[in-house]
């Protein structure tokens, strides 16, 4: 079976970066900037689905 699938990593705007999993990350999670990435990483993977939906060719 073939099943197309996606990988995200959201962006904190943490400098230096840090990973989810670790646990620098965690007080990046929360607040405005969390709110904003989250927003912003949802629309693309919705859209992305959209665009996959009314274009089944994309994944042929």
């Amino acid at each position: 079976m073939v099943c197309p699938t996606v990988y995200c990593e959201i962006d904190t705007g943490a400098s230096p970066k840090v990973y989810a999993h670790n646990q620098d990350f965690m007080p990046y999670v929360h607040g405005e900037n969390a709110q904003y990435s989250l927003h912003t990483t949802t629309k693309t993977m919705v859209m992305t689905a959209f665009d996959i939906f009314n274009n089944p060719e994309i994944v042929k």
